[in-house]
């Protein structure tokens, strides 16, 4: 799938997403939401940019982090209720951390 040394390098790249996800889940100002979508979209484009590069083309890994990327676009937000962003960001958090693991395994 993805090689070792590339993403797994950088834990940060996955880890970040992960625990502002799971922190958003708290009630905060929207000024917080707001900067994690800034970073969950960049990092899913850079996950989903290098996966392209290894793979030289589109696979399921590249669509899935290229939906995430997105679905947390800062500029052309998508609005929606709390109890739904509740959801994804719990979806999210499952993505990051099963693409993480992936990478780890270098399948």
């Amino acid at each position: 799938m993805m090689n070792e040394k590339g993403l797994l390098k950088n834990k940060l790249l996955w880890l970040a997403p992960i625990v502002l996800l799971l922190i958003a889940l708290l009630p905060l100002p929207y000024a917080y939401y707001q900067i994690m979508r800034w970073i969950v979209c960049g990092c899913a484009s850079y996950i989903a940019y290098q996966c392209y590069q290894e793979q030289e083309g589109w696979d399921k890994v590249v669509i899935i982090f290229a939906a995430v990327a997105v679905l947390y676009n800062p500029i052309g937000a998508i609005h929606l209720f709390r109890e739904a962003w509740m959801v994804i960001n719990i979806l999210t958090v499952a993505v990051f951390g099963y693409g993480w693991r992936s990478v780890r395994k270098g399948q």
